[in-house]
């Protein structure tokens, strides 16, 4: 009774060891495609190796000055709208305004030659705030015509 017991228990283990074998295969040949320069496999394979570092120029010496330059920055940013905890912006198709939502559960319009806004959304009383909670994302579908809204509602639940 017990070789027949620990012949059962040897053939489950390498049952198992073969099944693993071949479920960690599919998922690299899944991500290979999707990734075919190795980054999956690679991180498959990793175990407590540090990741591989890439040649390159040296990097700056670390500095507590800001970096200083004549030139004028690439990228200046500009206040348009003064909105309470923005969380997401769609830009709808065509030229026009765009969609802010903030987590406090207003969806406005904001035009972005004026700056002037307007609330077209109000789900105030639907979504609960705090913490990570709110209106916190929305997209509009390629045809402009539903808007999507992730939030939280009042009992906690995430609601799309």
């Amino acid at each position: 009774m017990r070789r027949w017991l620990i012949r059962i228990l040897v053939a489950v283990l390498v049952l198992a060891g073969v099944g693993a074998l071949v479920f960690r295969q599919q998922v690299g040949d899944v991500y290979g495609y999707l990734f075919p320069g190795g980054i999956v496999d690679d991180a498959l394979d990793r175990t407590s190796d540090p990741a591989p570092t890439i040649d390159g120029p040296p990097l700056p010496e670390a500095t507590d000055e800001p970096p200083t330059s004549d030139e004028p920055p690439a990228v200046e940013l500009e206040q348009l709208a003064e909105l309470d905890l923005p969380s997401a912006v769609v830009d709808p198709l065509g030229a026009g305004p765009v969609l802010v939502s903030t987590l406090g559960g207003l969806v406005h319009l904001v035009d972005l030659g004026s700056g002037d806004t307007e609330v077209v959304l109000d789900l105030t009383d639907r979504v609960s705030t705090g913490g990570e909670r709110g209106l916190l994302g929305m997209a509009a579908d390629p045809d402009g015509e539903r808007l999507y809204l992730d939030f939280t509602d009042t009992d906690g639940d995430t609601r799309i």
